[in-house]
């Protein structure tokens, strides 16, 4: 059970916006499965590697003296897909920021500077990005209790099944974590999200070396490949439709035309068809 330190650090974090937060002591973090996964095989699996491109195993460069990782979740309605929605220039590959990161990185910030300045614990807020400094946070949240990783290979809450977005930071103490919890909806799973992904990327078990054993598999069995899902996430960049002299994103049509920007929409229909906690939201 949390003390009230750690009790103040998740009020602030939902005071400023987060759904859920969590707790987890970061050295059973560095064996979770995906950071096993990349000091083994590294960022390069199933063909597909990390912005870096990079296939040698790596390790996370973890922050000397941090103790802690704090995640925090925003919910991502099924209403609300323009939380997704990024604009980029079709001659690169940079991604832009999209509403629902922006938020993210704006909740971390501001709660980081609370944690400094409050409490006096010296924080390191993450990039999403392993390649940036970031950390797996879909491993952290298990470890932190906000839920399980599903069959889609996406964190599952309780409260909003996969429909949520995550970001944290590492903190320079020994909180108490909050745990993980007692959750596990599959037993009677119907897939639905497989079936759902128009590049059948569940179809498959992805081949790791003989040698390396992982004993939480990527989507629990092992049965998801990177590289098509990539394939229908590049494939959904679209150039933003006109509508009133306007595109979908609320860019202005000339800006559009002028600077070659495109409205990216990544795909979501592996975690729109999971039907764990509320699926309308």
């Amino acid at each position: 059970m949390a003390s009230r330190l750690e009790e103040r650090i998740i009020e602030k974090a939902k005071e400023l916006g987060a759904d859920l937060v969590g707790i987890a002591s970061i050295e059973p973090l560095k064996d979770s499965p995906s950071h096993y996964l990349l000091s083994t095989v590294g960022r390069k699996i199933d063909g597909i590697g990390g912005d870096s491109g990079s296939d040698d195993p790596q390790q996370v460069q973890w922050p000397t003296g941090a103790r802690t990782a704090l995640i925090i979740a925003v919910a991502h309605p099924k209403a609300k897909p323009e939380l997704d929605w990024s604009h980029s220039r079709k001659t690169s590959t940079f991604r832009g920021n999209s509403p629902g990161n922006k938020m993210l990185i704006t909740i971390n910030k501001e709660l980081s500077a609370w944690i400094e300045r409050t409490e006096g614990i010296n924080t390191h807020p993450l990039s999403y990005s392993t390649e940036e400094g970031g950390i797996y946070f879909k491993d952290a949240a298990v470890l932190a209790g906000l839920g399980c990783i599903g069959k889609n290979n996406l964190l599952i809450t309780p409260e909003y099944g996969p429909r949520v977005r995550l970001r944290g930071m590492l903190l320079e103490a020994e909180l108490e974590t909050t745990g993980t919890i007692d959750y596990d909806p599959f037993k009677d799973c119907m897939e639905y999200c497989r079936r759902a992904c128009p590049q059948e990327a569940f179809n498959g078990a992805v081949s790791l070396p003989k040698e390396i054993e992982v004993l939480n598999p990527p989507a629990r069995d092992a049965f998801y490949r990177r590289s098509r899902c990539m394939v229908q996430m590049y494939a959904d960049w679209k150039l933003g439709q006109p509508a009133n002299n306007k595109t979908t994103g609320g860019m202005d049509k000339d800006k559009v035309q002028n600077t070659e920007t495109i409205l990216v929409k990544y795909c979501r229909q592996c975690e729109l068809a999971c039907p764990e906690g509320n699926p309308g939201v």
